[in-house]
């Protein structure tokens, strides 16, 4: 994890190297021609028919994922219905943290793991697996390394899930919420003193934010009970 830079990005919730694999992530989608990339976004809804088949194996939390770990959106000429692809990876630190499930409502899933930590036999169909070689792994371009190899490559399940175009418009919609959020609320060079007349929950209502942490952080700021 030589290449992972230190600073305070990273969520004090997630293991390093769940962190690391998130990054990895987004090389990747970009590798993969997507243009629009975005983290922990809330796509607002779940789907768990990737591990239906499979319901004994996982837990009962897979049951209800909203929030992918990293979803792309590769796009020709904006021809939503033909040319737009969707591609979502979810990191996996360990057996037990991919027992707890992914969101795979996309039309290319991958889940993104150190090496060997997960059985073939144990990735649901459709879905694709990346291994990485924790003590190996370089980058070689900006957008590719050494070491992060396709162990098994996803299938299209646009069908399957029946996409429309409407879903390609509110992923955009849900990836520039969270960046404009993020924007505004983390690096505001700006005190707002006016919020000191809102409460927490007028904010978040007149306001959308939607992440809750990094809100919580503004509030403090604020000085806002």
């Amino acid at each position: 994890m030589a290449y992972l830079i230190e600073n305070n990005n990273k969520p004090k919730n997630v293991t390093e190297i769940h962190y690391l694999l998130q990054q990895i992530s987004k090389y990747f989608l970009r590798n993969k021609g997507c243009k629009i990339i975005g983290t922990e976004v809330n796509m607002g809804f779940s789907d768990c028919s990737h591990i239906s088949p499979m319901k004994d194996y996982f837990k009962v939390s897979a049951y209800h994922k909203t929030i992918p770990d990293c979803i792309g959106l590769k796009c020709n000429n904006y021809n939503w219905n033909k040319d737009c692809k969707s591609i979502i990876i979810e990191a996996k630190s360990s057996l037990s943290d991919y027992k707890n499930g992914f969101f795979a409502y996309a039309d290319y899933t991958y889940i993104i793991a150190p090496l060997n930590i997960i059985p073939l036999d144990k990735i649901p169909k459709g879905i694709g697996l990346i291994e990485v070689d924790l003590d190996n792994y370089k980058p070689i371009t900006p957008f590719d390394f050494t070491d992060v190899k396709i162990t098994k490559r996803p299938s299209n399940r646009h069908k399957d899930l029946n996409i429309s175009s409407n879903y390609y418009l509110d992923l955009i919609y849900n990836v520039a919420n969270r960046y404009s959020n993020i924007d505004i609320f983390n690096k505001n060079e700006i005190l707002l003193y006016d919020f000191e007349d809102f409460t927490k929950e007028k904010l978040e209502d007149k306001y959308n934010i939607t992440n809750k942490r990094e809100f919580k952080k503004k509030l403090k700021t604020l000085k806002i009970k």
